[in-house]
């Protein structure tokens, strides 16, 4: 949510520019204490974040919103006049707009874009939580807000100097504004409800104030400066996530603000800004909170003085207003009362009838706390939350929270049932948040789940992890250790990998970087906020580096000395034509069926060693290219059905059908075969015919696989039609993304470009788990994520590690370094989960 300026600074009020989950934006004025729409965009991706913009020096009245990978600029009449796909794999989740500069930031990696093309770019370990830009003199600076309690100054595409926060305030930093008399001075705000103000210098940040928060408020959730009290002096406006606002006043520039006013809501509020909204001569606060609703607070009387009485003022339209609600209420309970009858009357008639259920969305925060070492879960719902399961499998203090207004009961464990402690929180009607006060024991770890029971109907429950850490009470520190103190030393010294010990360091403790760290040395310091002792990680690898040469040349002479020499040996089959491929050790021939993609990958094979720019003998390149040749034509002539033109899945030995295709992977397979055909006849000037034969084969293949996509299997489709559970399978975007590579010279640019989006974010963003790194085999069709059930469960590590080189080679050409990151820290993740550790190798 954001205000616009006024045009006219006497007559007119402020309008209001949202944002929404659906991807709609909006943009209305508030008149007679109503919405009067200006313009609504249709929907389309989440919204995540609004900025204004416009030309340096004049009024910012462009309204930019970022949504998934896409910045869209709007004009305040709704004519969206620009648009810009940053490419970026993961959604954009902060950002800022400097004139005809656009900063922006993902979780872990910042760009800066000029007129829509990347200048600086910069990949961080830690989160980032917020961006602001300060219009210094000389040039904007960037300031990122991360995860580690440090504040980054960004100087092109390298930090110029971190700074943390006061030593007594080790907390996640997660928003932060620009204020005070220069512009070099920063608000920040942070997650455990304290503020305070940093002055950024050219070379360090010195802090000017910050306030504690003895009182345990919620966490911030916002920050804006407005003249909401008329002094003169602009008023620092703070929103809590409990629904609280408070207002602090400067009474001078080098002081600590003052509380002036506060107010207590009773939903979490997501945005405030000060403005000029329902009437133009009284300021107002408009805030937007987590379920959606716009509200204002107004610096308006409410009360006229008649001699010494005070009598409070009549608003009829605000009478009016609420008695339609009150009618508009009542109608919506009849209509829903109708509709529930409807439904029963529907089962009853019906045993085999489905309920649909609505899935909502929970937010949820888990922080420790260090002024009295506790845990601080907070629970936020789209929807009243009806009661929530606790459920622990170590010991924990379930702590009494005063703001709370549900029933808190506890429920005797058995520890044969693995449950340590079962508590059950009971709330009360239209409850949408709640919070948890625990208190852990160091050294007992294990999960702690939450599950969270709406009120809708059929009921159902949103389930939340948060795992507790074995060195739970240890918070991460920038600070220096106290050298004068003794400390006790472990050091373990070992043949295992970087990833492995960076493994270990997540498993103990907290505030871990999700990757491990690029550099060969790295340090981790740590306070126990209990006993106040600290903790210091070193860790760094040996000199022993791989010689990437020596192996590359090793597998080099293997392949082509060893491994070609035996299949051009054995596998060819002289007589019918095409290739042998179930041959022993030996070379001993055991099944003579011929299989379509075994078939087609041996012509890729070789007709790709044939255009090896490292290989200079002529007649050894010459015979690679006959034998691809000899498979192609065998495929040309039985390999296809004649009536659909689809690619069988095996022949007998002299090319006779055997069996039908059930999959589109004999077609993948064949169109890469002659597409990398194709690629060594548009070389050749006097034999373009060839080229362009199999250029056709080629892309009628991939044509067919485009229509097939929606579904592969096509008749030989197990699953029911009207099977609940419908699945999509991750071979299907892993082959897709290499055939687009594969076939890059014969294709439509726009297309290849399309396609390889498209199979980036369904192996990234779906099939791809973020908390564990893990590629799923199958998930739900419509993209909801893992299905609970044999095939939902599968991974096949090989094919995880396959498909993240695919994507590491569209990286590389693409020249992005964020997809780069994402695919070998999955591949390393999928490694140490299916690594054999006792006897080496993958486990299938």
């Amino acid at each position: 949510m954001r205000l616009l300026l006024r045009d006219n600074q006497k007559k007119d009020t402020q309008k209001i520019v949202v944002g929404e989950s659906n991807g709609t934006v909006q943009l209305f004025s508030i008149k007679k204490k109503e919405a009067a729409p200006s313009f609504k965009t249709p929907p389309g991706k989440r919204i995540r974040r609004v900025e204004l913009g416009g030309k340096p020096g004049e009024v910012s009245d462009r309204i930019f919103v970022a949504a998934d990978s896409e910045v869209r600029g709007y004009t305040k009449k709704g004519k969206q006049f620009y648009a810009f796909d940053t490419n970026v794999v993961v959604p954009i989740q902060s950002m800022s707009i400097f004139g005809s500069n656009l900063y922006s930031c993902t979780d872990t990696t910042y760009t800066h874009y000029v007129e829509s093309k990347e200048v600086d770019t910069l990949t961080l370990t830690a989160k980032i939580n917020d961006i602001i830009i300060l219009p210094t003199v000389i040039q904007p600076v960037p300031v990122l807000a991360c995860q580690d309690r440090l504040l980054r100054i960004i100087n092109k595409s390298s930090v110029s100097y971190e700074t943390e926060l006061p030593e007594d305030s080790t907390i996640k930093i997660f928003l932060c504004t620009f204020a005070g008399p220069t512009k070099t001075e920063l608000i920040y705000g942070t997650s455990d409800g304290r503020l305070g103000q940093l002055e950024i210098g050219s070379l360090n940040a010195s802090s000017k104030w910050e306030i504690a928060n003895p009182k345990h408020l919620s966490a911030v959730s916002a920050i804006d400066f407005y003249d909401i009290i008329g002094d003169g002096v602009p008023d620092m406006i703070v929103s809590r996530e409990d629904g609280a606002i408070e207002v602090y006043n400067f009474e001078t520039a080098a002081d600590e603000p003052l509380l002036k006013y506060s107010y207590n809501g009773s939903e979490s509020i997501t945005n405030i800004e000060g403005g000029v909204v329902g009437n133009p001569d009284y300021e107002e606060l408009v805030c937007c909170t987590y379920q959606g609703w716009l509200f204002g607070m107004t610096s308006e009387p409410l009360q006229n003085e008649l001699g010494g009485e005070v009598v409070l003022g009549k608003d009829d339209d605000l009478k009016q207003k609420i008695d339609d609600l009150k009618q508009e209420v009542d109608e919506l309970q009849r209509q829903l009362a109708k509709t529930r009858e409807r439904y029963q009357d529907t089962i009853k008639q019906n045993s085999k009838a489905l309920s649909t259920v609505r899935e909502f969305r929970v937010t949820d925060r888990f922080e420790l706390n260090r002024d009295d070492a506790t845990y601080n879960l907070a629970l936020e719902s789209e929807l009243p939350i009806d009661n929530v399961l606790l459920q622990c499998d170590v010991i924990l203090d379930i702590l009494n929270v005063e703001k709370n207004s549900a029933v808190m009961s506890f429920s005797a464990c058995d520890p044969k049932d693995n449950n340590a402690v079962l508590v059950t929180y009971r709330c009360q009607a239209n409850t949408t948040r709640l919070e948890m006060h625990i208190r852990t024991i160091e050294g007992h770890y294990g999960t702690l789940q939450l599950y969270i029971t709406s009120k809708i109907q059929p009921k159902c429950s949103m389930l939340k992890r948060h795992i507790i850490k074995p060195l739970s009470l240890h918070q991460r520190s920038n600070q220096p250790i106290d050298n004068t103190k003794k400390m006790n030393t472990m050091k373990i010294v070992g043949s295992f990998s970087y990833a492995e010990v960076h493994s270990w360091i997540q498993f103990c403790l907290s505030d871990v970087p999700e990757r491990p760290p690029v550099d060969k040395e790295n340090r981790l310091a740590y306070t126990n906020i209990f006993l106040q002792t600290q903790l210091e990680l070193e860790t760094k690898t040996t000199d022993e580096i791989i010689n990437f040469s020596k192996w590359s040349q090793y597998y080099k002479n293997l392949l082509l000395n060893n491994v070609i020499p035996f299949w051009i040996k054995y596998s060819i089959d002289e007589e019918y034509g095409g290739y042998f491929t179930c041959i022993n050790r030996d070379g001993q021939v055991f099944d003579k069926d011929k299989f379509i993609w075994l078939q087609a990958r041996q012509v890729w094979m070789f007709a790709k060693l044939y255009q090896d720019k490292d290989i200079d003998d002529k007649n050894l390149k010459s015979k690679w290219l006959d034998v691809a040749l000899h498979g192609a034509n065998f495929l040309e002539k039985y390999g296809r059905n004649l009536q659909n033109q689809q690619w069988y899945f095996s022949l007998t030995q002299d090319g006779q059908p055997l069996i039908e295709t059930y999959n589109i992977f004999s077609s993948v397979f064949a169109s890469m075969a002659f597409g990398q055909l194709a690629k060594i006849y548009s070389d050749i000037n006097d034999d373009n015919e060839k080229f362009q034969h199999y250029k056709r084969i080629a892309l009628d293949t991939f044509h067919d696989i485009e229509q097939r996509r929606s579904n592969p299997k096509g008749l030989f489709e197990k699953s029911c039609l009207t099977s609940p559970r419908k699945l999509k399978s991750f071979a299907l975007p892993m082959m897709l993304c290499n055939l687009a590579m594969e076939l890059e010279h014969i294709i439509d640019k726009e297309k290849i470009v399309d396609l390889t989006k498209q199979c980036i974010n369904e192996i990234i963003n779906e099939f791809r788990q973020n908390d564990s790194g893990l590629i799923l085999e199958y998930i739900n069709a419509d993209g909801s994520g893992q299905c609970d059930s044999f095939e939902g469960r599968l991974i096949n590590p090989g094919h995880g590690i396959e498909a993240m080189w695919f994507l590491l080679d569209i990286a590389e050409q693409q020249n992005n370094s964020e997809l780069s990151k994402i695919c070998i820290d999955t591949t390393l993740k999928i490694l140490d989960y299916s690594w054999d550790k006792q006897y080496n190798g993958i486990y299938y």
